[in-house]
C-alpha cells in the first residue's frame, strides 16, 4: 500500500511540474498548483526507505548494489534526454 501511495504522489507531483503552463491556462488557483508541486516530495523518502529495507533481503548484497547502480545510470540518461543538459 505504501508503494502505491508513493507512486501516485510522485505521478501527481510530476504531472503538476510538467503541465504547469496548461494548469495556469485553466485558471487553477496558485495554492492548488503549489500542492501539486509539493506532492512529489512525499514519494522520495518512501522509495529511499524501500531501497534501505530491500538491502536486508538479497543473498548477494554486492549484486543488489550493482543492480541499484545500473538502474541509477539508466534513469540518469533518461532524465538528461527528457530535460536537456542543464548545469
Amino acid at each position: 500500500m505504501l508503494k502505491y501511495i508513493a507512486a501516485i504522489t510522485m505521478f501527481i507531483g510530476y504531472f503538476g511540474v510538467y503541465t504547469a503552463r496548461e494548469l495556469r491556462f485553466f485558471n487553477l488557483p496558485k495554492p492548488l498548483i503549489s500542492v501539486l508541486f509539493q506532492l512529489q516530495f512525499i514519494a522520495q523518502p518512501i522509495f529511499f526507505f524501500f531501497i534501505a529495507e530491500g538491502f536486508n533481503y538479497p543473498r548477494s548484497k554486492k549484486n543488489y548494489a550493482l543492480r541499484l547502480l545500473g538502474a541509477a545510470v539508466i534513469t540518469q540518461f533518461v532524465y538528461v534526454l527528457c530535460n536537456g543538459m542543464k548545469s
